[in-house]
């Protein structure tokens, strides 16, 4: 254990069809299935693994899989995490002090449009939100976004996530023609851009043609948490 850090490590064992070496080397690539058959009789979209590495990978974690075929699968993920000083009642203070990582940071009854053209960065930000308990109605470019703002009535979203680079429309003319329309919450909903791109020139851009917030990518957990959780905020207050 390195000073002030903590190593987890947990275990998943299963029983199933397992896999082979090659296919362990792709298996944490988005959409990557062993074989067509299982997709027909078990479902799912490949994505699973995915997001799983995305989040660890966020959390400064890792995880590997030992594996082979007709044996079964052992995934064994570790997480380095901080030590409080102080201990245990020290931990219980900063929790305290610090709500956006609390159980309180909740965003109940908050409707969002998410517009990312990303299936993977797509799944992972629908899925935080969705676990803070927000109502995720997802998108894929800018043009889809504008569509669905102006095809409800004003009070069904609360904010829009757009990402800047999207096909068809991106971000930042989705939001200018959301801004220009004539819905009743054409100028006051939060619209927050995502970006790889954080050059204070990017971001001008974005605040130039009318966007409340920048959250850059990939996404940090607590900053999306904290930005969307502001507005949700001043909604309710």
């Amino acid at each position: 254990m390195e000073e002030n850090q903590v190593t987890l490590i947990f275990k998943i064992a299963d029983t199933g069809i397992g896999m082979t070496k090659e296919f362990q080397e792709k298996i944490f690539e988005p959409f990557k299935q062993a074989e067509p058959y299982i997709v027909r009789k078990y479902g799912g979209s490949g994505l699973g693994l995915a997001i799983c590495s995305s989040l660890l990978a966020l959390m400064k974690g890792d995880m590997t899989i030992n594996s082979e075929p007709g044996q079964g699968s052992e995934f064994i993920i570790r997480l380095k995490l901080p030590v409080a000083e102080g201990g245990e009642n020290n931990s219980a203070e900063q929790i305290s002090e610090e709500p956006e990582c609390g159980s309180d940071m909740h965003l109940d009854g908050y409707h969002v449009i998410l517009a990312e053209d990303n299936e993977l960065n797509a799944e992972i930000a629908g899925f935080l939100l969705k676990e803070k308990g927000a109502v995720v109605c997802r998108v894929q470019n800018g043009k889809e976004a504008l569509a669905a703002f102006l095809d409800h009535p004003a009070g069904t979203f609360h904010a829009i996530l757009m990402d800047v680079q999207m096909p068809e429309m991106n971000g930042l003319e989705a939001t200018r023609a959301i801004r220009s329309s004539g819905h009743a919450q054409a100028k006051s909903i939060p619209i927050i851009g995502l970006s790889a791109n954080v050059f204070q020139k990017d971001i001008h851009q974005a605040m130039d043609c009318g966007m409340n917030g920048y959250i850059s990518k990939p996404i940090d957990i607590k900053e999306l948490i904290r930005v969307v959780r502001g507005f949700y905020r001043e909604a309710n207050e």
